[in-house]
């Protein structure tokens, strides 16, 4: 493995999370990365991984002095730039636990996204936002639940539209 690779390509679950965040808008990109930092504060509180943080090591500290340079495409977006600094603090496991998380909220919106091209309905932002602050906040099952509910209302509306 070369020196010279992102600390989360050492990992495909995170390099997936991560490139799959970049290829979004950036006020998408805005939305992910809000519920990656509070999925991150949930798992470091979970799992009481907060020791972990005293001795952080070289390579996340070399990391973050890298950081400030801005000198990567995503350091251009300061929430961006801010999340995946926090993702590299994280232990290993908190962070494939954590892109995992993320690459199922981006199946999620996936759905959203075609549901909304099978209707001919826009995409909007506050749809985009309830549906992963409810994957956050409460769970897949409840997010699925609240994407079943704007499929009904969206086969409404365009049944409705002559």
């Amino acid at each position: 493995m070369s020196k010279d690779r992102r600390w989360y390509d050492r990992d495909q679950k995170s390099s997936l999370a991560i490139e799959t965040i970049l290829k979004l808008p950036p006020e998408m990109q805005q939305i992910i990365c809000k519920a990656v930092m509070q999925l991150a504060e949930k798992e470091i509180k979970d799992r009481e991984d907060l020791e972990n943080f005293r001795s952080v090591g070289m390579d996340k500290i070399l990391s973050l002095y890298k950081a400030k340079e801005r000198k990567r495409e995503y350091d251009r977006n300061d929430q961006m730039h801010d999340t995946l600094n926090y993702l590299g603090l994280l232990s290993e496991e908190n962070r494939c636990f954590v892109s995992q998380v993320v690459l199922d909220i981006m199946l999620l919106i996936q759905e959203y996204l075609k549901m909304c091209q099978e209707n001919d309905l826009a995409v909007r932002r506050r749809d985009f936002e309830d549906l992963t602050a409810a994957y956050v906040r409460r769970g897949s099952s409840y997010a699925r639940q609240l994407l079943g509910k704007m499929e009904k209302q969206a086969e409404t509306r365009s049944r409705s539209t002559p």
